[in-house]
């Protein structure tokens, strides 16, 4: 067993500090959203799709225009973001 060092970050210390470091919504900024599955049908399988934020309400919630791979675009309203993977919610695009 490893001894733990009491000055190491918590995991929700260390999410805090990801939050803090992430930019900040703004309308325009592109970012990718998770459909939930009858959001998929007919617009490709992937599990991510792009999306424009159109309306920031809060630092974590956002209104997105969301670009499918096929099918034609559709609109979210009030979507989260999410430290962990979940339906029907965006989070920030990795840097390249």
């Amino acid at each position: 067993m490893f001894p733990v060092d009491p000055a190491a970050p918590t995991p929700i210390e260390r999410a805090a500090a990801a939050i803090q470091d992430a930019p900040v919504p703004a309308i325009g900024r592109i970012v990718l959203y998770a459909p939930t599955a009858a959001e998929r049908e007919g617009r490709g399988s992937a599990d991510y799709y792009p999306a424009v934020i159109t309306r920031v309400w809060s630092w974590d919630c956002v209104n997105l225009h969301v670009l499918a791979d096929a099918g034609p675009a559709f609109a979210v309203t009030s979507v989260n973001f999410f430290l962990l993977p979940a339906q029907r919610s965006w989070r920030w695009p990795p840097r390249a």
